[in-house]
Parts: structure tokens; sequence; C-alpha cells
């Protein structure tokens, strides 16, 4: 199989994500099952699948930053994420709210990282997730190349990866609602192991 990166890239890809039909509500019902909130970071804790955008803008604490870039997606921009800056992307589609993305920033005070300061931080919010989410499902550490790390907890398919360029960031998946999360899922036991 190509590498990991290859589907994690193509994601990353934000404008070529086909987007559905205006939302509707349509909170899962497994995640209805889940006590308090779903996600752990404090800046998704407000949020569920399934929610329509409306009910999105009224519990999305930085709701008044966010824009609608392209119908069925809305960008929330240069948000402090895992102590780190990002852009935090959310797909509504037919089923609402099933995509969250985070793309960090390559700059720090306005200078740009090193390859050196992007795996320092990246070890730090690797640990992060670990601390909320346990240990990965799949784990594949910095080869020189990428890495890319799973999680599957809660109603949520979680992806950490860098392809060693320009995709570095978490993604955040309706393991009901988002048909990517499925496959992923399917996909694990045939991918490339350390």
């Amino acid at each position: 199989m190509a590498k990991v990166t290859l589907i994690f890239l193509a994601i990353f890809s934000l404008l070529s994500i086909p987007v559905g039909s205006k939302p509707q509500s349509q909170a899962s019902s497994e995640l209805k099952d889940a006590p308090g909130h779903i996600f752990e970071e404090k800046e998704l804790r407000s949020l569920e699948w399934g929610m329509n955008v409306e009910e999105f803008k009224n519990s999305y604490p930085r709701a008044t930053k966010v824009k609608e870039s392209q119908p069925g997606f809305y960008q929330d921009i240069f948000t402090p994420f895992h102590g780190h800056t990002g852009i935090l992307g959310f797909h509504f589609g037919n089923k609402g709210l099933h995509f969250i993305i985070v793309s960090f920033i390559f700059y720090e005070e306005g200078k740009p990282l090193k390859k050196s300061d992007v795996l320092g931080k990246s070890e730090v919010i690797l640990k992060e997730l670990k601390q909320l989410y346990g240990y990965p499902i799949y784990s594949y550490p910095w080869d020189g190349t990428y890495f890319h790390h799973i999680w599957s907890k809660n109603g949520i398919l979680i992806e950490y990866a860098w392809d060693g360029g320009n995709g570095w960031g978490i993604q955040f998946r309706s393991s009901e609602h988002n048909e990517d999360a499925k496959k992923i899922l399917q996909e694990i036991p045939h991918y490339p192991r350390k």
C-alpha cells in the first residue's frame, strides 16, 4: 500500500472535499450515550456530531471569527490549538457536522519553523493527544519522512500526521457520519508498520 500520508494529504486538500446540501440536525445516537462532551479539547467541547450550522454558530466559542469559505465548509483562522496556531475547518453535510480539520501553521511569532521545531512541537502535541485520548490504535512514528497516529474514541476517528512538507495537522471525523472514517478504520490493519 502507498504511504499512509497519501490518504492524509488528499484529505488536507480543503477545496477538493465534496459538500452535501444544507445540513439538518441529526445528533448521533452513539454520541447521545457518551457522558458529557465528546471532544476532549476545550476549543471543541461545545460541539457534537450531527449539529447543523445554526447550532454550531450558537455553541462554538469563537463563532464570530468563523467564515464560510465554501458551501458547507467553515474556517476559524489563527486559532490556538494544542499550544500552537492552526486553521480549524468545520465540514457540514447532509447529516450535519461530520469532519473537523486542524491545519497547523508553519510560523511562530512571524518566523518560519525549522524541521526540528516542527518535530519538537509535534512530540508535545502527540503527548497531549495520548493524555486526552489514550494510546493510538495505529502509530507510525517519525521515520525521517513522515509520521501518522490514529485514535478511535467517543465516536471520533482522530488522525495526527505530518508528511514532512506542508501537511501537518489533526483530523477529527465522526465514525458514524463520515464515510472516510469508515474506510480508514477498515484499512488500518493493512497500513505499513515500523
